[in-house]
């Protein structure tokens, strides 16, 4: 009786899934394949037992078949590992757009108002909520506001058409008390 060769596989340059997925079922086949040689090798050891090619041909299609086996799992086991990478991966792209979202979103976080009644002001530590919200939380809190992003105590960016505005103001009200016969008082702008 003569011994038959392996089929030898050949491999062609494919996309990366479609020669994962290759790769994977030319290791079932040869798991396959060496199951069906081991069976026909015992049957043959049955017929011819005294013959010692017989056994040295069983000893090594069983080396065979254990060695395509582990390559089948650890393939399954690496597929694994490069899914849960691509899933970590991702979840971390998907953090990090949400947190730059809150962290520059026009929406303020504290009554959700796309556009408030008056301008965003900026918290000290980087994260915005309309002027309105941010008074509020000043004057509950009396003293410091606590931001509602991150929960840092710090105050509010003032911002600059308030102080023109203040100055305007105490202006105004400068001209209406004016009675031109005193001397002009020079206040300080706080």
């Amino acid at each position: 009786m003569q011994l038959q060769k392996l089929p030898s596989v050949q491999l062609e340059q494919e996309p990366e899934a479609e020669q994962e997925e290759d790769d994977e079922e030319d290791l079932q086949n040869l798991v396959e394949l060496s199951h069906e040689l081991l069976d026909r090798k015992k049957r043959q050891l049955q017929d011819y037992p005294d013959n010692k090619q017989f056994m040295m041909d069983l000893s090594t299609l069983r080396d065979l078949k254990n060695k395509a086996e582990f390559n089948l799992t650890e393939h399954r086991e690496w597929e694994k590992v490069g899914i849960k990478m691509e899933q970590r991966r991702l979840r971390k792209l998907e953090n990090a757009s949400h947190s730059s979202s809150l962290h520059f979103s026009r929406a303020c976080p504290v009554c959700s108002s796309v556009n408030p009644s008056e301008r965003a002001v900026m918290i000290h530590c980087g994260h915005f909520i309309c002027k309105d919200c941010a008074d509020e939380l000043v004057d509950k809190a009396r003293c410091l506001l606590m931001c509602p992003e991150c929960s840092k105590e710090t105050g509010y960016v003032v911002m600059i058409e308030k102080l023109i505005g203040k100055r305007t103001q105490r202006e105004q009200q400068d001209n209406n008390n004016n009675d031109y016969s005193s001397p002009t008082k020079i206040q300080r702008i706080e």
